[in-house]
């Protein structure tokens, strides 16, 4: 679970400084600026990928640590009757 959460905090912050670099003021000088000159379709094409590679790491560490819980909660449900004998 540590694994998905830093990739999705990884993919967060890429999309985030991409979305950053891709304003009007810094576009000329950032690096989107320069991936944007030899091809437009490769920016957008990489905003998309790590919009989707957050949404997809978000929803496996949200999906694992809710798996995680119940399976959690089953096993002291199933353990309580033997402790308190």
């Amino acid at each position: 679970m540590i694994i998905t959460v830093l990739l999705t905090a990884v993919f967060l912050i890429l999309g985030l400084t991409f979305w950053a670099w891709s304003s009007p003021e810094v576009i000329d000088t950032s690096p989107i600026g320069a991936i944007n000159a030899m091809n437009p379709a490769l920016t957008v094409l990489i905003e998309v990928l790590v919009m989707v590679m957050t949404f997809v790491f978000l929803s496996v560490t949200v999906i694992k640590g809710e798996s995680s819980f119940l399976l959690s909660l089953y096993i002291l449900k199933r353990l309580s009757p033997v402790v308190s004998r």
